[in-house]
């Protein structure tokens, strides 16, 4: 049927051509979707795992300088006053 329609060089054809067109270009943008979601979640998870490893580097830092007594609060570096004053 649908062969016989687009045989027919009508303006159906035309249409029916262009439907099946834009739905294979949808199938193929549906198919490339999940991979690409999936491989956004890990580099979230990637990123999750990196900032922690960074936050524990930092507090340990700020640790080893806050234990030096000579500073004051003033020489400390501000990322070392930020953990100062949120504990």
């Amino acid at each position: 049927m649908a062969i016989n329609i687009l045989r027919s060089g009508t303006s159906y054809a035309q249409a029916l051509l262009y439907s099946i067109m834009h739905f294979d270009r949808a199938l193929k943008d549906a198919q490339r979707i999940p991979p690409l979601e999936q491989e956004v979640g890990d580099l979230k998870k990637a990123l999750m795992e990196m900032q922690g490893k960074l936050y524990a580097l930092q507090k340990d830092y700020c640790e080893r300088i806050a234990s030096d007594e000579s500073r004051g609060d003033q020489d400390l570096p501000e990322i070392c006053r930020q953990f100062k004053a949120t504990g």
